[in-house]
Protein backbone atom coordinates (compact mmCIF):
# COMPACT_ATOMS: atom_id res chain seq x y z
CA UNK A 1 0.00 0.00 0.00
CA UNK A 2 1.28 3.37 -0.66
CA UNK A 3 3.04 5.97 1.92
CA UNK A 4 1.12 9.10 2.28
CA UNK A 5 3.73 11.72 2.49
CA UNK A 6 3.56 14.76 5.56
CA UNK A 7 2.25 17.38 4.26
CA UNK A 8 3.45 21.13 5.36
CA UNK A 9 2.99 21.70 8.70
CA UNK A 10 0.12 24.14 10.14
CA UNK A 11 -1.09 25.25 13.13
CA UNK A 12 -2.42 23.02 15.22
CA UNK A 13 -3.30 21.91 19.62
CA UNK A 14 0.02 20.18 21.35
CA UNK A 15 -2.57 17.03 21.53
CA UNK A 16 -3.24 17.12 18.26
CA UNK A 17 0.44 17.24 16.88
CA UNK A 18 0.81 14.56 19.87
CA UNK A 19 -1.71 12.24 18.30
CA UNK A 20 -0.71 13.27 14.59
CA UNK A 21 3.17 12.30 15.91
CA UNK A 22 2.34 9.07 17.30
CA UNK A 23 0.12 8.07 14.28
CA UNK A 24 3.04 8.98 11.87
CA UNK A 25 5.93 6.86 13.91
CA UNK A 26 3.15 3.94 14.19
CA UNK A 27 3.15 4.04 10.04
CA UNK A 28 6.73 3.68 9.75
CA UNK A 29 6.99 7.97 8.49
CA UNK A 30 8.80 8.66 11.30
CA UNK A 31 11.88 7.30 11.90
CA UNK A 32 12.78 7.05 15.78
CA UNK A 33 16.42 6.76 15.47
CA UNK A 34 16.52 10.25 13.94
CA UNK A 35 13.29 11.60 15.01
CA UNK A 36 12.46 13.34 11.48
CA UNK A 37 10.94 11.93 8.20
CA UNK A 38 12.19 8.86 6.80
CA UNK A 39 14.62 9.44 3.90
CA UNK A 40 12.97 7.80 0.43
CA UNK A 41 15.97 5.69 -1.16
CA UNK A 42 15.78 6.41 -4.91
CA UNK A 43 17.18 3.99 -7.46
CA UNK A 44 19.44 6.34 -10.46
CA UNK A 45 19.26 4.63 -13.51
CA UNK A 46 22.19 6.04 -15.65
CA UNK A 47 22.13 5.43 -19.76
CA UNK A 48 26.33 4.55 -21.17
CA UNK A 49 27.02 4.99 -24.38
CA UNK A 50 26.22 2.27 -26.89
CA UNK A 51 28.79 -0.23 -27.35
CA UNK A 52 29.47 -3.25 -29.15
CA UNK A 53 28.61 -1.88 -32.59
CA UNK A 54 28.62 -3.55 -35.81
CA UNK A 55 27.00 -3.52 -38.99
CA UNK A 56 24.86 -6.42 -40.48
CA UNK A 57 22.67 -7.48 -43.63
CA UNK A 58 19.59 -9.59 -42.81
CA UNK A 59 17.00 -10.54 -45.37
CA UNK A 60 18.81 -7.76 -47.92
CA UNK A 61 18.52 -4.87 -45.18
CA UNK A 62 21.42 -3.29 -43.61
CA UNK A 63 21.46 -2.75 -39.79
CA UNK A 64 22.98 -0.86 -37.44
CA UNK A 65 23.39 -3.16 -34.17
CA UNK A 66 24.81 -1.77 -30.59
CA UNK A 67 24.62 -2.83 -27.07
CA UNK A 68 23.30 -0.98 -24.38
CA UNK A 69 23.76 -0.90 -20.59
CA UNK A 70 21.88 0.75 -17.66
CA UNK A 71 23.18 0.86 -14.30
CA UNK A 72 21.62 1.85 -11.23
CA UNK A 73 23.67 3.97 -9.14
CA UNK A 74 21.28 5.29 -6.79
CA UNK A 75 20.66 4.19 -3.05
CA UNK A 76 17.58 1.88 -3.67
CA UNK A 77 17.03 -0.51 -6.29
CA UNK A 78 14.21 -0.01 -9.19
CA UNK A 79 11.57 -2.68 -8.47
CA UNK A 80 8.88 -3.08 -10.55
CA UNK A 81 5.74 -5.52 -9.53
CA UNK A 82 3.45 -6.72 -12.04
CA UNK A 83 -0.74 -6.37 -11.37
CA UNK A 84 -2.89 -9.08 -13.40
CA UNK A 85 -5.21 -6.26 -14.86
CA UNK A 86 -5.81 -4.50 -18.65
CA UNK A 87 -3.57 -2.25 -18.63
CA UNK A 88 -4.21 -1.00 -22.18
CA UNK A 89 -7.86 -1.70 -21.93
CA UNK A 90 -8.06 -3.46 -24.88
CA UNK A 91 -10.43 -6.23 -22.78
CA UNK A 92 -7.68 -9.13 -23.05
CA UNK A 93 -6.44 -9.57 -19.12
CA UNK A 94 -3.51 -12.09 -20.47
CA UNK A 95 -1.17 -9.87 -22.50
CA UNK A 96 -0.66 -7.55 -20.24
CA UNK A 97 0.26 -6.22 -16.74
CA UNK A 98 -0.06 -3.18 -15.05
CA UNK A 99 3.96 -2.04 -14.08
CA UNK A 100 3.76 -0.81 -10.25
CA UNK A 101 7.12 0.77 -8.81
CA UNK A 102 8.02 0.57 -5.23
CA UNK A 103 10.12 3.10 -3.27
CA UNK A 104 11.88 2.01 -0.09
CA UNK A 105 12.42 4.44 2.95
CA UNK A 106 15.38 4.33 5.57
CA UNK A 107 14.33 2.80 7.86
CA UNK A 108 17.26 2.65 10.53
CA UNK A 109 18.52 6.13 8.89
CA UNK A 110 21.66 4.32 8.21
CA UNK A 111 21.58 5.66 4.43
CA UNK A 112 21.98 1.92 3.07
CA UNK A 113 19.44 -0.09 1.40
CA UNK A 114 19.18 -3.47 3.33
CA UNK A 115 16.53 -5.90 2.64
CA UNK A 116 14.34 -7.25 5.34
CA UNK A 117 15.48 -3.93 7.55
CA UNK A 118 13.91 -0.84 5.11
CA UNK A 119 10.72 -2.39 4.53
CA UNK A 120 8.73 0.50 4.55
CA UNK A 121 7.59 1.40 0.79
CA UNK A 122 5.48 3.57 -1.56
CA UNK A 123 3.75 2.37 -4.23
CA UNK A 124 3.26 4.39 -8.05
CA UNK A 125 2.07 3.02 -11.64
CA UNK A 126 4.97 3.22 -14.21
CA UNK A 127 3.27 1.88 -16.89
CA UNK A 128 2.64 -1.68 -18.35
CA UNK A 129 4.13 -5.16 -18.83
CA UNK A 130 3.50 -6.42 -22.36
CA UNK A 131 4.45 -10.37 -23.56
CA UNK A 132 7.37 -10.47 -26.12
CA UNK A 133 7.33 -13.47 -28.32
CA UNK A 134 10.69 -12.39 -30.03
CA UNK A 135 12.34 -12.53 -26.50
CA UNK A 136 9.92 -14.88 -24.99
CA UNK A 137 9.25 -12.74 -21.64
CA UNK A 138 8.00 -10.27 -19.96
CA UNK A 139 9.05 -6.26 -20.94
CA UNK A 140 8.59 -3.12 -19.18
CA UNK A 141 7.45 -0.58 -22.24
CA UNK A 142 8.68 2.49 -22.99
CA UNK A 143 11.86 1.93 -21.08
CA UNK A 144 14.18 3.71 -23.67
CA UNK A 145 13.92 5.06 -27.35
CA UNK A 146 16.92 5.35 -29.77
CA UNK A 147 18.19 7.76 -32.26
CA UNK A 148 20.50 8.05 -34.80
CA UNK A 149 21.42 11.74 -35.96
CA UNK A 150 23.78 13.46 -38.20
CA UNK A 151 26.63 14.29 -36.38
CA UNK A 152 26.20 17.43 -38.09
CA UNK A 153 23.18 18.94 -37.46
CA UNK A 154 21.51 16.51 -35.64
CA UNK A 155 18.64 15.61 -37.63
CA UNK A 156 17.31 12.07 -36.92
CA UNK A 157 17.88 9.75 -39.68
CA UNK A 158 16.75 6.11 -38.13
CA UNK A 159 14.41 5.72 -34.91
CA UNK A 160 13.52 3.07 -32.35
CA UNK A 161 10.77 4.11 -30.49
CA UNK A 162 8.58 2.50 -27.46
CA UNK A 163 11.68 0.17 -27.41
CA UNK A 164 10.48 -2.82 -23.71
CA UNK A 165 13.16 -4.25 -21.55
CA UNK A 166 12.76 -7.28 -19.30
CA UNK A 167 14.98 -5.45 -16.35
CA UNK A 168 17.66 -8.12 -14.67
CA UNK A 169 20.47 -7.88 -12.52
CA UNK A 170 22.85 -8.43 -15.92
CA UNK A 171 26.56 -7.58 -14.08
CA UNK A 172 27.49 -5.74 -11.27
CA UNK A 173 29.65 -3.12 -12.03
CA UNK A 174 29.67 -0.75 -9.04
CA UNK A 175 30.48 -2.70 -5.99
CA UNK A 176 31.36 0.03 -3.87
CA UNK A 177 28.37 1.34 -3.38
CA UNK A 178 26.54 0.96 0.04
CA UNK A 179 23.56 -1.60 -0.24
CA UNK A 180 25.17 -3.40 -3.50
CA UNK A 181 24.13 -6.90 -3.05
CA UNK A 182 26.77 -9.54 -3.99
CA UNK A 183 24.47 -11.72 -5.83
CA UNK A 184 21.78 -10.82 -8.50
CA UNK A 185 18.63 -10.28 -6.63
CA UNK A 186 15.90 -9.63 -10.07
CA UNK A 187 16.66 -12.77 -12.17
CA UNK A 188 13.25 -13.44 -13.56
CA UNK A 189 11.08 -12.19 -16.34
CA UNK A 190 8.17 -14.11 -15.64
CA UNK A 191 4.50 -12.56 -15.56
CA UNK A 192 4.39 -12.85 -11.67
CA UNK A 193 7.31 -11.62 -9.17
CA UNK A 194 9.32 -8.36 -8.79
CA UNK A 195 11.84 -7.15 -11.76
CA UNK A 196 14.31 -4.69 -11.38
CA UNK A 197 17.57 -3.66 -11.13
CA UNK A 198 19.66 -3.75 -7.89
CA UNK A 199 21.95 -1.08 -5.86
CA UNK A 200 25.57 -0.86 -7.95
CA UNK A 201 24.11 -3.65 -10.70
CA UNK A 202 23.56 -3.01 -14.26
CA UNK A 203 20.70 -4.78 -16.96
CA UNK A 204 22.61 -5.15 -20.15
CA UNK A 205 20.82 -5.42 -23.33
CA UNK A 206 23.39 -6.95 -25.80
CA UNK A 207 23.65 -5.57 -29.73
CA UNK A 208 22.38 -9.29 -30.57
CA UNK A 209 18.90 -8.81 -29.02
CA UNK A 210 15.79 -7.73 -31.34
CA UNK A 211 14.83 -3.69 -30.89
CA UNK A 212 18.52 -3.42 -30.63
CA UNK A 213 19.52 -1.58 -33.72
CA UNK A 214 18.95 0.63 -36.51
CA UNK A 215 17.53 0.04 -40.09
CA UNK A 216 19.86 2.17 -42.44
CA UNK A 217 18.09 1.45 -45.41
CA UNK A 218 18.58 5.15 -47.14
CA UNK A 219 21.59 6.22 -44.94
CA UNK A 220 23.95 7.37 -46.34
CA UNK A 221 27.59 6.74 -45.38
CA UNK A 222 29.42 9.65 -42.60
CA UNK A 223 29.24 10.38 -39.31
CA UNK A 224 26.16 9.93 -36.80
CA UNK A 225 25.41 9.79 -33.49
CA UNK A 226 23.73 7.32 -31.53
CA UNK A 227 21.67 8.61 -29.01
CA UNK A 228 20.09 6.47 -26.31
CA UNK A 229 17.10 7.85 -23.70
CA UNK A 230 16.28 5.95 -20.87
CA UNK A 231 12.56 6.39 -19.46
CA UNK A 232 12.06 8.85 -22.22
CA UNK A 233 8.07 9.61 -20.66
CA UNK A 234 9.50 9.91 -16.81
CA UNK A 235 7.02 7.47 -15.70
CA UNK A 236 10.00 6.14 -13.04
CA UNK A 237 10.71 7.81 -9.94
CA UNK A 238 14.54 8.39 -9.69
CA UNK A 239 16.98 10.59 -7.85
CA UNK A 240 18.11 12.42 -11.30
CA UNK A 241 16.56 12.24 -14.87
CA UNK A 242 19.65 14.08 -15.90
CA UNK A 243 21.78 11.07 -16.48
CA UNK A 244 19.27 9.53 -18.39
CA UNK A 245 20.76 10.53 -21.90
CA UNK A 246 23.86 9.15 -23.38
CA UNK A 247 25.76 9.58 -26.82
CA UNK A 248 27.78 8.33 -29.01
CA UNK A 249 29.45 9.75 -32.11
CA UNK A 250 30.05 7.15 -35.00
CA UNK A 251 31.80 7.03 -38.81
CA UNK A 252 29.88 4.61 -41.09
CA UNK A 253 31.07 3.30 -44.24
CA UNK A 254 29.74 0.60 -45.75
CA UNK A 255 29.78 -2.61 -43.83
CA UNK A 256 32.28 -0.73 -41.27
CA UNK A 257 31.29 1.34 -38.44
CA UNK A 258 33.91 3.12 -36.23
CA UNK A 259 33.20 4.97 -32.78
CA UNK A 260 34.49 8.31 -32.64
CA UNK A 261 36.56 10.06 -29.75
CA UNK A 262 34.49 13.70 -30.43
CA UNK A 263 31.36 14.52 -28.59
CA UNK A 264 27.80 14.30 -30.16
Amino acid sequence: MGTVRPRAPRRRSWFAALVAGALALSMGLISPAAGGPLTELLPNIEAQPAFGLDVIKSGGTKYLRFSTSTPNIGTGPLQMVPKKDDCNGDGDFENDRTAQQFTFFDMDADGVFTRGVDTQKEKRIAGCFFFHAAHNHWHFEDFANYRLTKLSDGKAVATRTKVGFCMLDSLRTHPELPGSPTSRYYDSCQPTGAQGISVGWEDLYSAQLEGQNFDLTGVADGKYCVRINIDPNNRLEEASDDDNRSARAVRLVGMNVTPLSRAC
